[in-house]
């Protein structure tokens, strides 16, 4: 496990025991993202996923940066 899943596994089980409500917002927030179907890189998707996670942050109270990136896509024909 690298540090950084490490990292988040433990502040959210610690997340979780601390709020009783914890697990009930997140599984909201999974079910929310799942509901927008396909988010793939560019599509309208993955930019309904990236404002609905932007919005839910400032509305925790965070400061939100949004910052454009290039991306090139492929599709793989055979393995």
């Amino acid at each position: 496990m690298t540090f950084l899943a490490a990292f988040l596994a433990t502040n959210l089980l610690a997340a979780g025991a601390l709020d009783p409500d914890f697990k009930d917002r997140a599984l909201t927030h999974v079910r929310q993202l799942a509901a927008l179907g396909n988010r793939v890189a560019g599509s309208e998707g993955e930019s309904k996923a990236a404002r609905y996670i932007r919005e839910q942050m400032e509305k925790a109270g965070l400061r939100v940066a949004v910052e454009p990136f290039e991306f090139q896509s492929f599709a793989l024909e055979s393995a």
